[in-house]
């Protein structure tokens, strides 16, 4: 059975893929950042790093983007990087 569990305490400035969705899931802002994304005057190069990235970094043109279209102060991204830090896929 595979579990998620969360490790506290954690600050980081670079998330797995899977970390990052599952912390804006749990912000509910993941379905916001998806329609975001898939809107047609979003650059493609936002779209390929959202879509191809293996991490998001809290220091990238990306996450400035993204975090200033869906209005998420400074505070509050690094609170979510730090949310996502904590979250593991354990098997």
């Amino acid at each position: 059975m595979s579990v998620i569990t969360m490790d506290t305490g954690t600050s980081a400035q670079r998330v797995t893929r899977f970390q990052a969705r599952c912390a804006l899931d749990a912000w509910q802002l993941l379905d916001d950042v998806e329609a975001l994304i898939a809107l047609p005057e979003t650059p493609k190069a936002v779209r390929f790093a959202w879509q191809d990235a293996s991490h998001f970094y809290r220091q990238s043109p990306l996450i400035d983007w993204a975090s200033q279209q869906i209005r998420l102060t400074d505070a509050q991204v690094d609170e979510l990087f730090r949310l996502a830090a904590t979250i593991n896929f354990d098997n």
